[in-house]
């Protein structure tokens, strides 16, 4: 039996979600209310995925009026990755049995630079024989050209690959690109991936 190669998402599947502190903590610092600042943080989230800078992002989020400084922009920044940055350690356990197995999983993550850094140093980056992020690469899922470039640096065929997200636009996506898929709903596919 051929085992698929995997090509995993990394937000709520590898990582748990955003945490109401984390959102709540860059609302007051930003003195928007917790519920204008979460549709903010999102509106504008894609193309701060695509490689914006981090200064035009939270400038943007917090409103032209708003003084950014740099010190403050490091802590919005800081704020934002390490909300991020809390794994599941159920999926850190599939990781590491996906390994034992033989099988070497690709990550494909939206994610922007700073969150894209931080995540390459965590010690599961080991787990992954590579990771791409939609900042690297100029665009984000569910864009088709995420799924070319994967496929490239996997150097496989779409069919061959099985790829695991927790968003069904993005699955439909890859789907459509020609690779298997697992919509994540917080179990993970068992062993062999065929």
């Amino acid at each position: 039996m051929i085992m698929k190669k995997l090509l995993i998402d990394y937000a709520e599947v590898i990582s748990r979600p955003f945490p109401d502190t984390a959102m709540t903590e860059l609302a007051q610092r930003a003195a928007i209310s917790a519920s204008d600042f979460r549709q903010r943080y999102w509106e504008y989230r894609e193309p701060y995925d695509c490689g914006q800078s981090p200064r035009d992002y939270w400038q943007k989020v917090l409103g032209a009026d708003y003084k950014l400084g740099d010190e403050e922009l490091a802590a919005f920044v800081r704020i934002d990755v390490d909300g991020w940055l809390n794994l599941d350690p159920a999926a850190v356990e599939w990781l590491t049995k996906l390994n034992e197995s033989g099988v070497r999983p690709w990550l494909l993550s939206n994610a922007p630079h700073p969150l894209a850094e931080a995540i390459a140093d965590l010690p599961i980056a080991s787990l992954f024989n590579g990771m791409l992020f939609s900042a690297r690469l100029g665009m984000a899922k569910p864009s088709q050209g995420c799924f070319v470039a994967a496929t490239r640096a996997m150097e496989a065929r779409p069919e061959d690959i099985m790829f695991i997200d927790d968003r069904s636009a993005n699955t439909d996506a890859a789907a459509e690109f020609g690779m298997s898929t697992f919509l994540f709903r917080g179990e993970f596919p068992g062993l062999p991936l065929a």
